[in-house]
């Protein structure tokens, strides 16, 4: 009884295992993602992201070197995980289009502002299945406590979409729509009517 007890123990150990180890190779290939772009070069140092980590999501972390949530990194690239999520933050002192990989859409959205730097958020793993609206929901809050005044526009590059940041209205609704439970919703909200019909013309041509 005892072996087959153990066999049934060892058989759903391997069983959650191969589950987690298909689940990562799937995170691997999606690509969610929120980008700022800067005036000026951004500067970020993992203390500095650590305290916006703390304040996006209401969580922190723990100074114990057995800690498995964790901010770790220096420019251009750092990782904060915490709670089950990984995020990848890219700051860089380029243009956005100068610097990215082939993931993102093309041609890049018409009257993209001037800018030589760029912070991304970018999705890396989570320790169980998530939807994208449940990361960026993660992702949407942090690049809302990094969004400084020097920031001209926020990109979604999975989607193409892309918000000036030229008034004060702009930007409080913007930073409404990063807080909200369906971020990509929210922000699809802001767009001209014009426009969201354009982008669903192109996207199911």
């Amino acid at each position: 009884m005892r072996e087959i007890i153990v066999a049934g123990a060892l058989f759903g150990a391997l069983y959650v295992f191969a589950a987690w180890r298909q689940h990562r190779r799937r995170t691997k290939d999606r690509f969610v993602s929120l980008a700022l772009f800067f005036a000026t070069p951004r500067n970020l140092d993992a203390d500095a992201l650590r305290k916006a980590s703390e304040a996006a999501w209401d969580f922190e972390f723990s100074l114990s070197e057995a800690a498995t949530d964790w901010v770790v990194g220096s420019p251009p690239t750092l990782m904060a995980k915490a709670q089950g999520f990984h995020f990848l933050v890219n700051v860089l002192d380029r243009s956005y289009f100068a610097a990215t990989s082939s993931k993102v859409a093309a041609p890049p959205p018409k009257n993209v502002p001037p800018h030589s730097g760029f912070l991304s958020v970018d999705l890396l793993a989570t320790d169980e299945p998530r939807s994208d609206q449940e990361v960026y929901a993660r992702s949407g809050p942090l690049i809302e406590a990094l969004l400084t005044e020097d920031c001209v526009a926020l990109f979604v590059p999975p989607k193409n979409l892309l918000f000036t940041l030229d008034t004060a209205e702009h930007v409080a609704l913007v930073r409404k729509a990063l807080r909200s439970p369906d971020v990509l919703a929210s922000l699809e909200a802001l767009r001209p009517p014009a426009d969201r019909a354009a982008f669903a013309e192109r996207k199911y041509r």
